[in-house]
């Protein structure tokens, strides 16, 4: 049980934080009221790393880096469109 809490408290603060860049970056890109138009794009990719896909922060297994990275891949190659649109035309 000890283990199960703890990860759900770092969980909890990871949230935390992303939540919190978003919504800073939210503020610059539209100012505080948000009136302004939109002063650069951002895009944010979300993924959930499942059991097959369990990779510490400070992971350095070659083979657990190369799932992390084959994750990386498909996650991109979903959302390639969006991202070629919002930055590359």
């Amino acid at each position: 049980m000890l283990s199960g809490g703890k990860k759900r408290l770092i969980d909890l603060f990871m949230q935390g934080q992303t939540q919190q860049v978003q919504n800073i970056i939210r503020l610059m890109q539209n100012g505080i009221d948000n009136q302004e138009s939109q002063n650069f794009v951002y895009q944010r990719i979300d993924t959930e790393l499942d059991n097959n896909c369990n990779i510490d922060l400070d992971e350095t297994k070659k083979f657990k880096l190369d799932k992390l990275a084959e994750k990386a891949t498909r996650e991109f190659q979903k959302s390639a469109s969006i991202i070629i649109d919002n930055f590359f035309k």
